[in-house]
């Protein structure tokens, strides 16, 4: 039978704690510093866009489908990858993409346009930002 000292500290716990810190603070120090270069790398290419945003009014209590699709008809165009039509699984969700996000949905991507071409990125500007 063991004994425990006078402070409740088992020694020898106590002892296998510091071995295994001692051995992983090099590797988990390494890797930290791994993730902070990388994340530091990966940023540089993005730079912050100044927008204006404006408050709108909110989002109708009902409304019929077409006035919902129309709401949405430019922001599908870039936005193809969703789960619904509407991001909404209950079908007693009518709305429309500027219902909650706001923007324009009359812009639609320029027909055949990648996404670094300057039509695209026109329409994705005038789209995003209310005028």
């Amino acid at each position: 039978m063991t004994t425990m000292p006078r402070n409740g500290v088992d020694r020898g716990l106590a002892a296998s704690v510091r071995r295994c810190v001692t051995r992983l603070w090099r590797p988990l120090l390494a890797a930290l510093c791994v993730v902070a270069i990388t994340g530091a790398v990966a940023s540089e290419g993005e730079k912050p866009v100044a927008r204006t945003y404006v408050m709108h009014p909110p989002a109708p209590a009902a409304q019929t489908a077409a006035a919902a699709t129309q709401k949405s008809e430019g922001c599908v165009s870039c936005h193809t990858a969703t789960d619904h039509r509407t991001m909404h699984v209950n079908v007693g969700v009518i709305l429309g993409c500027t219902d909650c996000h706001g923007g324009d949905a009359k812009v639609a991507a320029p027909a055949g346009a990648t996404k670094t071409d300057a039509p695209y990125v026109a329409a994705r500007d005038a789209a995003h930002v209310p005028k």
